[in-house]
């Protein structure tokens, strides 16, 4: 699981479109190996604070994200893509995309620098409850915005509320559409072994959501300022010319 996983985060980093919030206090628990992950893959007694204490690196937050258009600069190794390993992964993922009933050239460009893919985030569990998640969110949306390859939307697959609220209502120019839903509870599949149908998800209630996120073109933003400033512009020339008193 955790080479599938790290075959996928170093797709996305070298995409140039992920990024990281490290902390500034950060003190090495060995400065001779600093930045390093010193987890025992053979120790299945390590709690979680025992595998917080073997992250000895700065980094506390991230943000996955890659162009939707491979760029093939990872070479493929014989290890399964974790999505195929976690079952239900791949039912929530093709239930999303079955939702979206847009033509598939929006969403799935043949040409890079069109739409970006969010693919995951997480924060360290001594770090949460701090917004760094929102924060960072916000701040990839500006990023991607401002671009050099002139991307025009994101597209990102949620699996909680708090991931929900940061992209359902995004900070301005942003623009957010909720395209499709997966639910979890009462969902079934047929076991490929037995036939017998089941739900991967077990009691688990999970709302999936497949949301897109737009903004405006440079000139059409142009546009809109200049409308806001001439309103305000009116709305200052009313005040003025109001003799009421």
């Amino acid at each position: 699981m955790f080479d599938a996983i790290e075959y996928s985060s170093i797709e996305n980093i070298r995409s140039g479109l992920s990024y990281g919030v490290f902390s500034t206090e950060n003190k090495w628990a060995n400065p001779d190996e600093e930045g390093t992950l010193k987890w025992d893959f053979d120790d299945r007694s390590a709690d979680r604070e025992k595998l917080l204490e073997q992250m000895d690196f700065p980094l506390v937050s991230i943000a996955m994200s890659k162009d939707v258009v491979k760029s093939g600069c990872v070479p493929r190794t014989n290890v399964e893509a974790w999505s195929e390993i976690v079952d239900g992964h791949r039912d929530i993922s093709d239930g999303l995309k079955a939702g979206d009933k847009r033509p598939e050239s929006v969403w799935a460009p043949t040409n890079r620098g069109n739409v970006v893919r969010r693919s995951g985030t997480h924060t360290r569990g001594d770090h949460a409850g701090k917004g760094l998640s929102k924060a960072l969110a916000h701040y990839v949306m500006h990023k991607i915005r401002e671009h050099d390859n002139g991307y025009r939307a994101i597209l990102i697959h949620t699996g909680s509320e708090a991931v929900d609220k940061v992209w359902l209502r995004p900070p301005v120019p942003f623009k957010s559409e909720e395209i499709s839903t997966f639910s979890t509870a009462g969902y079934q599949k047929r076991n490929s072994h037995t036939g017998a149908l089941y739900n991967p998800f077990g009691s688990a209630e999970v709302v999936s959501r497949r949301i897109w996120i737009t903004w405006p073109e440079e000139e059409e933003e142009e546009g809109n300022e200049a409308k806001v400033l001439e309103s305000r512009r009116m709305r200052a020339v009313v005040i003025a010319d109001d003799d009421s008193e």
